[in-house]
């Protein structure tokens, strides 16, 4: 048995292609309940439920605070334990795609700390960031590219993410820094890329050569830590490469493109 949620935000169309996707016995759409989207959400979720109530479950339309990360997790974490409780071996689907980036991060990475037992869907949009802007009729015939089940974020490397994805003035140079070694470690994926080549190619802020090499290296041993790198020696020198975590990390920067105008 399958239990879809899914927070409707702009991403009416994209919501439907979901759950025709994925098919679950049980639906449950989280509307804005007192937010500028109040009215859309609602909309969608009448649209939702009248082209595929013949087809599918749907529990009753849970309004939520999609500013209030804490009260999302809260309500999410109670449906899941009611039905878990029920049967350990239901299986748990949280479609992210009408969130906004950095709020699909925080809700994707919780739940997966706290049950084992959950897929993070997302479906991208088809339409520009120019089209988004529009109006109720193009998130409604918006259905988005084929839904794929993506990376869930544990929450050891959340730490670095959200950074890594949330424009926010107090991050906003750490984000610039981990992100691009990040992104220049994969460019050199084939071959690796020693520190010394990653100052190199890198404008990283700093008084002199070592102190920028300390930098590097600093950000370098946090990427590991969280398991976005690798590094090993080679001829006297510290080389590192790209995981597979990194990879996905990398995945999630494309995706936010139109993520960030979801809600």
């Amino acid at each position: 048995m399958e239990i879809y949620l899914a927070p409707i935000g702009r991403a009416e169309g994209r919501i439907i292609s979901g759950i025709q996707t994925f098919k679950p016995q049980m639906t449950y759409l989280f509307l804005d309940k007192s937010g500028e989207y109040k009215e859309i959400t609602k909309k969608s979720a009448q649209n939702i439920r009248a082209k595929l109530k013949s087809y599918y479950v749907f529990a009753e339309d849970t309004p939520i605070d999609f500013n209030n990360v804490e009260e999302i997790c809260n309500i999410l974490s109670k449906i899941i334990s009611r039905h878990t409780e029920k049967n350990s071996t239901i299986n748990i689907i949280l479609d992210i795609s009408g969130l906004p980036r950095d709020l699909a991060i925080e809700l994707s990475s919780f739940l997966t700390t706290q049950f084992s037992n959950i897929k993070t869907v997302f479906t991208q949009s088809s339409r520009t960031i120019e089209d988004l802007e529009g109006a109720l009729p193009l998130i409604t015939e918006d259905e988005g590219k084929k839904p794929r089940i993506i990376h869930t974020y544990k929450k050891e490397i959340k730490d670095i993410i959200v950074p890594l994805t949330t424009d926010t003035n107090s991050e906003k140079e750490k984000k610039s820094e981990y992100k691009d070694i990040l992104l220049k470690i994969y460019e050199f994926s084939k071959t690796g890329i020693s520190r010394s080549k990653l100052e190199e190619e890198l404008e990283i802020p700093g008084k002199s050569r070592p102190a920028r090499l300390r930098k590097i290296q600093r950000i370098a041993d946090e990427l590991e830590k969280c398991k976005c790198i690798y590094s090993y020696l080679e001829k006297g020198e510290r080389f590192h490469n790209i995981t597979e975590t990194g990879k996905k990390i990398i995945e999630i920067f494309e995706l936010s493109k139109t993520q960030d105008n979801n809600v």
